[in-house]
Formats: structure tokens, sequence, C-alpha cells
């Protein structure tokens, strides 16, 4: 969950990597500076500082309605991951100047995932093969964003969406069909899975 900011194994929490409340405090400001809103993500609750129409957009994009409004819920919640809300990808090399210690992703036209930087979904699976001793054993990732390049990267086999971008699509070992068309079905009897 979380761009692997946060791994549950058999209900046992196995990883959790939060950004640290003050960095959350300068990330908010700086939203709220763009008058972008800012959707921040625990483990089991999201709420965002504003709502837009672009916010709506986002969320009626993942088919989902948009979170409650809290503009202090950082300051009393472990955030793992957050979206800032925003249709202007022009702002994306500002945010990453200002905030070296985060990484961002724009995985939709509407949102920039924002985590710590060096971690991914990479950092989950790695978590997830070091707790069951799994090391050794092969690892299989689909993936068709910019979120999942670290983690197709990392997989002995990575899979990437006929759909997904193309940075993803030139590093995977297998593209399969896109999600709407049961490219992981394809993906899992291609390499024996299933």
């Amino acid at each position: 969950m979380g761009n692997g900011q946060y791994i549950v194994y058999e209900g046992k929490e196995v990883y959790r990597s939060a950004i640290p409340q003050k960095l959350m405090e300068k990330l908010k400001d700086t939203t709220d500076e763009y008058d972008f809103p800012l959707s921040m993500y625990t483990h089991n609750k999201i709420r965002t500082t504003k709502n837009s129409q672009t916010m709506i957009t986002a969320y009626k994009n993942i088919h989902t309605t948009p979170p409650e409004v809290d503009e202090a819920f950082h300051l009393n919640e472990e955030v793992l991951m957050a979206l800032i809300i925003n249709d202007d990808a022009r702002f994306d090399s500002d945010f990453r100047e200002r905030f070296p210690e985060l990484s961002f992703y724009r995985n939709t036209p509407y949102s920039v995932d924002t985590i710590i930087k060096n971690n991914s979904k990479a950092t989950g699976i790695k978590e997830l093969e070091k707790l069951l001793g799994f090391e050794d054993v092969p690892t299989f990732a689909f993936g068709d964003g910019p979120n999942d390049k670290e983690m197709i990267a990392y997989a002995d086999y990575g899979i990437a969406m006929q759909n997904g971008v193309t940075e993803v699509k030139e590093i995977a070992d297998y593209v399969t069909s896109s999600n709407t068309e049961g490219g992981i079905i394809e993906g899992l009897k291609k390499f024996n899975l299933i």
C-alpha cells in the first residue's frame, strides 16, 4: 500500500515508512502556497487539505470519491504517502528542487504521488523477502506507472502492462495485455504461475 510504504503479510505489519512530520508541514505549506490540495495517506485513512475541481477529477479518475477535508491531519497522524493534486506538470520540477528528501511520481494527469526518497515498491518487496527468508525465491512484479519503475527493475521478472508508460515497458522482461484486457492473467500464464 502507498507505493510500498506500508506492507502487511498475514495480518502482521512488515514494513512502514512515514514522511517525517516537519517535512509534511513544509509540504503542506508549499501546496497551500500554490493553492493545491494535498491528500495524505496513513495505513488506514485518507484525508485532504481542501477540495477543488481537480481533486474531484483526480479521484473520479481512480473511481473513488474524494477524501474528507482535514487541514491538520498531518499534525495528528503518521503520513506514509501524499498526493499533490494538480493538473499542471510544470510545477513538478519545483517540488523536486524544494524537496530533495522526497520522491515524486506523476501517475495521473491530476496528481503526483509523494514518498520518502530512496523508498519504492521495490523497498516493500525487499522487506517482505527478508521477513520470509525468500531472498532466493524468484519475484514477479506487474506495473504500469512511473511509480512502478524501481519495482519492475528489481523483480526477477518485471512485467509491464500494455497500457503502461514507455519507461516501464522499456525495462520490463515482458509486456502483457492492458489491465482491462486480462493482462495480469496473461502474464501469470506466460510465466507458468497459473
